[in-house]
């Protein structure tokens, strides 16, 4: 009996030990630098390739702290931006921080087909840095044109448009509100700009009722100067162009019903290392072309989605 309980005492005490070091093999395999790994972004989509390898691919952005999670650059690892320039000859490339830091890289470590891609700039690379020059680079994280936009999902953009040289009988200004709701089949934004030709309340609040706001296209006058770049169709989309003019000229695009866009300046990714997608701040979005006798910005605020008050201003 006592060697019977000496040796199952043995095995527990040997089953324990095992235990004990599967438990830290996986805590050491799920850490790194003593920090428990966690993904780049709140939510993942489908891996894309980029030269033959997946990377991974950001979905949603996490809404506290810092939009996207990577790890801090180290003596060894800098993570960023990489641009090419197209100069010749020759081309070089750099490689530009969530600081905005820029460090020259050689460019035959840049895949050759973003060398005159502006998607280059929806990557975030992992430089391998040895005596402080880069020696090579992985692509560790994709972020899609949806993803952007995807923050001012059920939101509404309550404001002002404001007018340039308006003419006689129109505003310097008049009141606006947008409503945001879900991706269509382009992974654009959908959206209606609900006070373009019907009027509604300034808020849902009831009682007292909110201030009735008339439509843009209310009346020859009226009609005549918004229609003209507005359109008369009230839907409206948001997209995000990574590199509107330049590689780092990064920009969330209105596009009205007329199909004439409005444009407002976003961080590009590798600031999002750093920082959160803020939708709360005044935006003010200009008229891609000339301003010149035209409704020619939106200025606003985005928030949480409230119901739409019709009224009558006659």
């Amino acid at each position: 009996m006592k060697q019977f309980l000496v040796k199952t005492t043995i095995k527990v005490a040997v089953a324990a030990t095992v235990l004990a070091i599967l438990n830290v093999q996986f805590v050491e395999a799920a850490t790194a630098g003593g920090v428990a790994k966690v993904k780049p972004c709140a939510s993942m989509g489908k891996t894309v390739v980029l030269a033959g390898k997946p990377v991974d691919t950001c979905a949603a952005f996490y809404r506290t702290g810092s939009a996207i999670h990577i790890e801090k650059d180290t003596a060894t690892a800098r993570y960023g931006l990489v641009l090419v320039t197209l100069t010749q000859p020759p081309q070089t490339a750099t490689l530009i921080n969530r600081d905005g830091v820029s460090v020259p890289l050689p460019i035959n470590l840049v895949p050759m087909s973003l060398h005159a891609d502006k998607t280059a700039t929806q990557y975030i690379f992992r430089a391998g840095v040895r005596k402080s020059k880069i020696v090579s680079l992985k692509p560790v994280l994709f972020v899609p044109t949806s993803t952007m936009v995807k923050p001012f999902g059920n939101t509404q953009f309550i404001g002002t448009v404001n007018n340039l040289q308006p003419s006689d009988g129109i505003d310097a200004s008049a009141w606006v509100r947008w409503n945001f709701l879900k991706l269509n089949k382009k992974q654009e934004l959908q959206g209606k700009f609900v006070n373009l030709n019907s009027a509604v309340r300034s808020s849902p609040i009831m009682e007292p009722p909110a201030p009735c706001q008339a439509p843009l296209n209310n009346g020859d006058v009226s009609t005549s100067w918004y229609s003209r770049i507005l359109g008369t169709s009230d839907g409206l989309s948001m997209s995000w162009n990574p590199a509107m003019h330049t590689p780092l000229d990064s920009e969330l695009v209105i596009a009205m019903g007329s199909g004439i866009t409005y444009m407002t300046s976003t961080p590009s990714i590798n600031v999002l290392m750093k920082s959160n997608m803020d939708t709360g701040r005044p935006y003010s979005f200009t008229i891609h072309g000339n301003p010149m006798g035209t409704p020619y910005q939106f200025t606003g605020t985005f928030s949480a989605q409230t119901p739409v008050r019709p009224c009558s201003v006659n």
